[in-house]
């Protein structure tokens, strides 16, 4: 990784932050950390708030890494981290077609939904 060490991506649900953070990580072969696997217990349900400095510090302490998730509450410690920070923007449209899409309805079946609307 060149200039940008430590990345940030923010963006609205299904706007294709995991995508494009796994996609940095890959080309920069540095660590992608995923803010809901670190801050949502596997059922899905939030971890205690007062957990979250410390699982940030997975992230925190790294020199290169690229981090994806909206999470406010915990967003300052990463804009004062990141040397970069990029935000995400699609259309709302674009947005729901995803989230589909990554809760197993069909693309098929989604561009029958979009042109009967």
């Amino acid at each position: 990784m060149k200039k940008y060490k430590k990345i940030i991506i923010l963006g609205g649900s299904g706007s294709g932050k995991s995508t494009l953070a796994n996609r940095i990580s890959i080309y920069f072969n540095c660590p992608v950390y995923h803010l809901d696997n670190l801050f949502l217990n596997p059922d899905w349900n939030p971890k205690d708030k007062d957990k979250w400095e410390e699982v940030s510090k997975e992230f925190l302490l790294k020199d290169t890494a690229v981090v994806e998730g909206n999470y406010t509450s915990a967003l300052q410690v990463r804009i004062n981290w990141a040397d970069l920070n990029v935000i995400t923007r699609t259309g709302v449209n674009w947005n729901e077609l995803n989230v589909l899409s990554r809760n197993g309805v069909n693309w098929n079946d989604i561009s029958v939904l979009a042109r009967t609307g």
